[in-house]
């Protein structure tokens, strides 16, 4: 008894420390397949062609929320993170809203 405790306790452990980024969404069998080539193929007719099933089939599936937030998870995944960096010039030491105005005011 005290050795499964144990080992409920290490899973708890490795689940928390090794899975906590992750998200979990429940979808079918179906959708999960679905999801799963489109996101390999890209288009909707590949995955109809592939797996022989009818083009709003395809639809339904790829329109429920969970599938959704699946294939933008992984798209997420493997997209390249862009990086901007914005400079903005202030010919006025406090700006020219209103508060630039009113800090030349007070500093007059």
């Amino acid at each position: 008894m005290h050795t499964k405790i144990l080992l409920d306790t290490r899973i708890k452990i490795w689940y928390n420390q090794n899975m906590k980024n992750e998200i979990v969404t429940k979808m079918s069998p179906e959708g999960l397949e679905i999801a799963n080539n489109y996101l390999e193929l890209g288009s909707i007719p590949a995955v109809c062609a592939r797996m022989k099933i009818d083009e709003n089939t395809v639809q339904e599936f790829l329109g429920k929320r969970e599938i959704k937030a699946m294939a933008e998870l992984e798209k997420a995944k493997t997209s390249n993170v862009k990086n901007q960096t914005n400079v903005q010039i202030n010919e006025l030491p406090f700006g020219q809203g209103n508060y630039g105005k009113l800090m030349e005011k007070l500093l007059k």
